[in-house]
């Protein structure tokens, strides 16, 4: 890669537009549809979260954590693998077990293969078969060949002992894999209520713009209304630039509401990430489920309960705690002194020729054991006191850190059923506005008519009935919304779709 790269900050040029407009553009007529020409999809709300589920990015990533945490899980058994090895060699040095005329250097050769098997009690077992060649340096065919079998067996008995300290490890990764899958249920899940939340955004926004849309209609109405009255001689010629004041406005505030809705389709479109339907897709998405403007009942109390159930930041701690635990059982472990029990049993064999060597093992072979005791007892043991302090000091951390996210969980939850029970009043109080604001404008119409309203003040009336529309669509998409908001906030999904991934 070029240092460039790293190093420099490149300049955007924006060219000029070939054709530069003299003048503003017509208020009789509308903006451009951005969607004009392209295609239309609706969309359900339960294909949007299959969409999500299958196509999600960000849900992609998450599903690679368990795979990859799972692997740690095989690595930590691969432990207790038998391992094979193999031992050769030659030397010229004097051979400890030959006895030479002259006490000269002779040279020997050594082969030695055998197996150790790792037992899940902590100590290990050895089997070889060590076989060697000494040549004694006097006589020529004067050379000795030994083999022998030996066991071996090793076994902790305090420090490192046991089969709960020996496969510690294996649990440490088998609770980090189910850590690792909490975390991604959790990622899930949050991407399931974000792909809710759009649907509901787009849902809303497209509402809006149809009642900007209506609202330019209806102010374009009345300009022309003031234009007739002015050739009728029926009103003066400064009512038509008020009504075209107004004209003006609405054109404005279509061209927001249309940029708001583009920005949902987008953020609609990433969350799902459905091929045809790409962030940068001229299609438009219409959502064909409707808000549900029904009262829920909610019980703060079950919600409470569930969410205490559900939450995977709480099932997050709860493993956690659990691994802190092992390590708490481990660093115990390390405080004991170090005690090994070691056994050797071995059949030797010795002749002139290996296949003599090999008779005289399994014809009269000598044997033998040996059966020792290693301790070994720190006198100040700081190191492993420090281990056993830092994972006490661990675990009551987290506990800590469990009690304070149930506090906030508990806060989320009930700050969710408050914000439904405000959304549903939002409707109610909305609703009522709708109907009075239109029974408003429409009489502001008629006195308009008889001369005794002025275009501005039959705009206000206008704009104040639009306002209420808005405000009634906004509360509905907000109600749906709070419901996925309080869904979420006790670890669940709204509806009666199962998901399992």
């Amino acid at each position: 890669m070029s240092p460039e790269r790293t190093r420099q900050i490149d300049v955007m040029h924006l060219a000029p537009h070939p054709e530069q407009p003299s003048t503003g553009r017509s208020l009789r007529v509308p903006p451009p549809d951005r969607f004009a020409g392209a295609g239309t999809v609706e969309v359900s709300l339960a294909q949007a979260r299959a969409w999500t589920l299958e196509h999600n990015l960000d849900i992609r990533v998450a599903l690679f954590d368990p795979q990859i945490a799972g692997t740690a899980v095989s690595e930590e058994e691969a432990a207790f693998e038998a391992l094979f090895f193999v031992d050769a060699g030659a030397s010229t040095a004097q051979p400890e077990r030959v006895e030479t005329f002259r006490g000269e250097l002779v040279p020997a050769a050594s082969l030695d293969p055998g197996v150790t098997i790792p037992l899940r009690t902590g100590g290990s077992v050895t089997v070889h078969l060590p076989a060697a060649r000494e040549a004694s340096g006097v006589l020529p065919g004067s050379d000795r060949y030994w083999s022998d079998i030996e066991l071996a067996l090793s076994l902790p008995l305090a420090r490192g002992g046991g089969r709960w300290f020996a496969t510690h490890r294996i649990r440490l990764a088998a609770l980090d894999v189910q850590i690792t899958e909490a975390q991604t249920k959790l990622r899930i899940v949050r991407s399931l209520a974000d792909v809710d939340r759009a649907y509901w955004i787009v849902h809303a926004t497209a509402a809006i713009l149809e009642i900007r849309q209506q609202q330019y209609e209806q102010a374009l109405a009345q300009v022309q209304q003031a234009e007739a009255r002015l050739q009728a001689g029926l009103g003066p010629e400064v009512e038509v630039v008020r009504a075209e004041a107004g004209l003006s406005r609405r054109l404005a505030a279509i061209i927001d509401a249309d940029l708001d809705a583009r920005d949902a389709q987008r953020t609609l479109k990433r969350v799902m990430n459905r091929p045809g339907l790409e962030v940068e897709s001229p299609v438009r998405i219409v959502a064909a489920a409707s808000p549900e403007a029904a009262l829920r009942t909610v019980d703060p109390a079950s919600m409470l309960e569930a969410a205490m159930q559900h939450r995977m930041e709480l099932l997050e701690l709860e493993l956690q705690v659990a691994r802190d635990a092992v390590r708490v059982d481990a660093a115990r472990s390390g405080r004991l002194p170090l005690v090994l029990l070691e056994y050797r049993y071995r059949i030797g064999g010795s002749g002139r020729t290996p296949g003599r060597a090999l008779d005289d093992l399994f014809d009269r072979g000598s044997d033998g054991m040996e059966l020792g005791l290693r301790a070994e007892i720190p006198l100040g043991n700081e190191a492993a006191e420090s281990t056993l302090r830092r994972a006490l000091l661990a675990r009551l951390q987290r506990l800590a850190t469990r009690a304070a996210r149930e506090q906030v969980i508990r806060s989320e939850v009930l700050g969710a059923v408050d914000t439904m029970e405000a959304s549903w009043q939002r409707i109610l109080a909305a609703r009522q506005n709708v109907v009075l604001e239109a029974r408003n404008y429409q009489a502001e119409q008629g006195q308009f008519r008889l001369g005794l309203r002025t275009s501005t003040e039959v705009l206000d009336a206008e704009t104040r009935l639009a306002d209420a529309r808005i405000a009634l669509a906004d509360a509905l998409a907000t109600y749906e919304i709070a419901q996925v908001d309080l869904a979420h906030a006790t670890g669940m999904l709204l509806g009666a779709t199962r998901v399992a991934w």
